[in-house]
């Protein structure tokens, strides 16, 4: 895909420790993002521990940004991250580039 120079890409770094404490104010941090424009570039490269909850969270962004024809990309993602992904069957959706 060739670059734009009009298209800012917005990048989100999560935090380490994402459990159930963590989901309200993940979503509130993903809907903010939803409010911009451009692609979204999740960064979870600092997760350690990952809860369903906020993996649903991060879904249901993917999935809204995507309706809306952003690119969505989470990326790095930790193995932590990609082992719970992988456990809830959303490695296709959520670890693969694309809008």
């Amino acid at each position: 895909m060739a670059e734009n120079p009009n298209v800012i890409e917005i990048h989100r770094l999560l935090d380490a420790i994402l459990d159930l404490r963590a989901a309200a104010g993940l979503r509130d941090k993903m809907m903010k993002l939803l409010e911009t424009q451009g692609p979204l570039r999740i960064d979870g490269s600092q997760v350690v521990r990952v809860g369903t909850a906020c993996i649903q969270i991060i879904l249901i962004t993917a999935l809204a940004a995507r309706r809306e024809g952003r690119l969505f990309s989470l990326s790095p993602a930790s193995p932590a991250i990609v082992a719970a992904i992988a456990t809830l069957g959303l490695s296709k959706i959520l670890l693969e580039e694309r809008n």
